[in-house]
Order: structure tokens, then C-alpha cells, then sequence
């Protein structure tokens, strides 16, 4: 397993990490333009928990973070329903 952290939301692992965002938070969640306001404003980071094995890598969970001055609050923390399934 490895931990990514990206600095946008790209193409690659945004719509994976959107998935187990949706599915963690059906209600309650930041709507889409906010998360993107942040990332353009570089106010956030993508966290990304991935599984390499055989086949394509898998994300297993995903945490948005943002930056006020000298703290870091973590925004979201989301993990894969097949994760959590056999965790």
C-alpha cells in the first residue's frame, strides 16, 4: 500500500475518490464547486490510499485537508465499502 497526496483534482484519482466520497457522505457533504474552489484556490490537498497489487491499482480511502495559517484540519476521511469490508 502506499499514501498519495496531490495538490488538484486529477483525472486519474479525483473520480475514484468521488465515488467513495459520495458513498461516505450521501448527505451532509460539500457540494462539487466547493471542493473545486478549494483545489483552485490551493487551500486543499487530496489524500489517497492505494492498494498495488496484480491488476490496476485500487484506492481504498480517500481524506480532503485544508490549511488556515499554521493548522491543518481534515476535512473528510472516506475508506472504499470493499475496504471496509475486510479491514
Amino acid at each position: 500500500m502506499r499514501m498519495m497526496t496531490l495538490d488538484r483534482l486529477d483525472d486519474r484519482w479525483w473520480p475514484q475518490a468521488h465515488r467513495i466520497y459520495d458513498g461516505a457522505f450521501p448527505h451532509g457533504r460539500k457540494p462539487d464547486s466547493v471542493i473545486s474552489a478549494m483545489f483552485d484556490r490551493r487551500m486543499a490537498h487530496l489524500h489517497l490510499l492505494i492498494k498495488d497489487g496484480d491488476g490496476d491499482p485500487e484506492l481504498l480511502a480517500m481524506a480532503i485537508s485544508g490549511t488556515t495559517g499554521n493548522l491543518l484540519l481534515i476535512d473528510y476521511v472516506a475508506v472504499s465499502e470493499d475496504a471496509r469490508a475486510w479491514a
